[in-house]
């Protein structure tokens, strides 16, 4: 049941993400610095996009069940699955440490005045990761 929000909440970070403008040439800061806000939030959005990937080609695409015993009959079903065991703990400790990475940007945009521009990126990056985090646990692969 994650599956679909998490995918669509990438969707709306990548829209989000991408439609970042550069700031006037008026602003203290330099158009570089625009430049690398929308870097870091597609840095910041390249593990959930890896995951909702993988996820959707193996959980929607290829049909593939958590459970072994559903996929039990279908050769490709079980390589799915036994490609997921495989992903499931890497995704995990990805999403984490995106997640991880993605407090420090926001605690970090919200103390630094040069940053302060990137605290809404930062919380959807924050928020993305967290939703990775939970679905990735949630399709937790079952004998």
């Amino acid at each position: 049941m994650l599956l679909p929000l998490f995918l669509l909440a990438f969707l709306i970070y990548l829209l989000f993400v991408l439609s970042t403008k550069p700031r006037a040439v008026a602003d203290a800061e330099p158009e570089a610095f625009q430049l690398s806000l929308r870097g870091k939030g597609l840095l910041a959005g390249i593990v959930p996009a890896l995951i909702s990937v993988v996820m959707t080609s193996i959980f929607v695409i290829q049909r593939a069940a958590t459970t072994v015993q559903f996929n039990a009959g279908s050769d490709a079903h079980m390589n799915a699955w036994s490609t997921w065991v495989d992903l499931w703990p890497l995704f995990l400790l990805l999403s984490l440490l995106n997640g991880i990475f993605s407090l420090i940007w926001m605690i970090a945009s919200l103390l630094r005045k040069a940053e302060r521009r990137s605290h809404g990126m930062a919380f959807a990056s924050l928020a993305l990761s967290t939703l990775a985090l939970f679905t990735v646990a949630s399709y937790f692969p079952s004998a």
